[in-house]
């Protein structure tokens, strides 16, 4: 789709729900990956063609960002209190406002298996990074509201198929199986691998229930701005009322997720 083909379908729309990618999974290479930030660029800088500005239209985007901007800080902890327990009390829990960036999660288990989300992540970073870039450029025109989404997975997305190895599976057993052949139990961890118990938390707490997903995407679109912000632009951690989960669920964009993982019985 040309550029100026895909501003003339942005010219009639007032919000533009950003889910694309080459590979939406965070094993993206970085091939894959820079495909990703073509079509978030693609995308975005259509909504500032020459005719939307001219018109002083005014475009949301809603953008599909992930946890794993914030997958840096998983060896500080998979859960609230053990991150607290382990010092990291600036960072324990993961306020959109007050914790920087710190993207690619990154796993290494005695079992061989391993993870680096890297690439993946850092085209989410892009177009966060990228939206508000594009709000301060043009207050009148653009808005925008970003996701980092947590764990959805397929179909019922129930917490007993979480895996523990924060692959998309729908065979928890399978996953549990891999990481249980890790050590042979009672043999001492080593400490170049990270532990095992705080990778399956971390994954588990960033449970997105069906439900808290679609009242994520209806505030996301109806959330009304003050028209007094110089920049209309918004970030918002897309989980559930996980307990003792590390990712706040404060937001300004009025959602208020009623699920938590610990106590749904699914």
């Amino acid at each position: 789709c040309s550029e100026s083909a895909l501003s003339r379908l942005i010219a009639q729309s007032d919000v533009i729900i950003h889910l694309a990618a080459n590979n939406p999974f965070p094993d993206a290479t970085w091939p894959q990956s820079i495909d990703t930030t073509d079509m978030i660029n693609h995308v975005f800088m259509s909504c500032t063609h020459p005719q939307n500005m001219a018109n002083h239209k005014k475009t949301r985007i809603v953008f599909a960002s992930s946890n794993h901007c914030m997958g840096g800080y998983l060896q500080e902890g998979g859960t609230l209190s053990r991150a607290l327990d382990n010092g990291y009390r600036d960072t324990a829990l993961l306020d959109v406002e007050k914790v920087p960036l710190n993207p690619g999660t990154k796993i290494k288990l005695e079992n061989g298996y391993t993870m680096d989300s890297t690439p993946y992540a850092t085209a989410k970073v892009f177009g966060e990074r990228l939206a508000g870039s594009l709000c301060s450029l043009y207050p009148r025109n653009m808005e925008a509201v970003v996701l980092r989404i947590g764990w959805n997975q397929f179909g019922e997305n129930l917490p007993s198929t979480l895996s523990a190895t924060g692959s998309h599976s729908d065979v928890a057993e399978d996953d549990s199986k891999r990481i249980n052949e890790r050590v042979g139990f009672g043999q001492e961890k080593s400490v170049e691998y990270d532990d095992v118990d705080d990778c399956e938390n971390w994954f588990r707490h960033m449970w997105l229930s069906n439900v808290d997903l679609l009242q994520l995407f209806d505030c996301a679109v109806d959330h009304v701005f003050d028209e007094k912000m110089e920049r209309k632009y918004t970030v918002c951690n897309g989980v559930s009322a996980n307990s003792n989960s590390r990712w706040s669920t404060k937001n300004e964009i009025g959602y208020q997720p009623i699920s938590d993982v610990n106590v749904c019985v699914c």
